[in-house]
C-alpha cells in the first residue's frame, strides 16, 4: 500500500465515481448523475489551484484504491476568533471493493502528517449526514463535530 500525491486528474474522476453514486443515491433532488466527462474537465482545474493536494492510495499491484483532496488553509485572527491553519479535506474516498483494507486509514494518517510537517493545527472535514459509514469512520479516527451545518428543505 502507497499514499502519492498526484496529478493524475483521470484517475482521480474515475475514484471519484463510486463517492459521487453514493450522494446521488443519497440526495438525489441535490446531485446530479455522474458526469465522466464534466468531472474530468473539473478536476483537472482543480489541479491548477497551489492550495489543493490531489492523494492517490495505491494498491502495488491492482492500482488505484482510493483518493484524497485536501486543501491547506490560514484562517486569519479576527474579533472573534484566533488564527489557525487547518488542512481541510474536501473529498475523502475509497473503491466500494477496497474498503475495510486499511486504505481510508492510509490517506488519513499521511494528511496528519502533512498537517504537522506543514504546521497545521487540525484537520476539518464536512460530510453529508445520511451518509453513516463516513460518521463511524471519522468518529474511528478520532474526530469529533465542532460545527453543525443543518438545512431545512422550504
Amino acid at each position: 500500500m502507497q499514499i502519492l500525491k498526484t496529478q493524475d486528474y483521470h484517475t482521480i474522476a474515475k475514484l471519484n465515481k463510486s463517492v459521487h453514486d453514493l450522494h446521488v443515491h443519497l440526495y438525489p433532488d441535490l446531485f446530479k448523475p455522474y458526469d465522466q466527462e464534466l468531472v474530468l474537465s473539473y478536476m483537472k482545474e482543480m489541479m491548477k489551484n497551489p492550495s489543493f493536494i490531489f492523494l492517490l492510495a495505491l494498491d502495488e499491484a491492482l492500482g488505484p484504491a482510493g483518493y484524497a483532496w485536501i486543501e491547506f488553509i490560514n484562517y486569519p485572527e479576527s474579533p472573534f476568533n484566533y488564527a489557525y491553519s487547518a488542512i481541510f479535506i474536501r473529498q475523502i474516498s475509497v473503491e466500494p471493493s477496497k474498503k475495510q483494507q486499511g486504505y481510508g486509514s492510509a490517506l488519513m494518517n499521511f494528511i496528519t502528517r502533512l498537517g504537522k510537517d506543514s504546521g497545521a493545527n487540525r484537520i476539518e472535514l464536512d460530510y453529508w449526514g445520511a451518509n453513516q459509514e463516513a460518521d463511524r469512520f471519522y468518529q474511528k479516527h478520532g474526530f469529533i463535530k465542532d460545527r453543525i451545518f443543518i438545512s431545512k428543505r422550504i
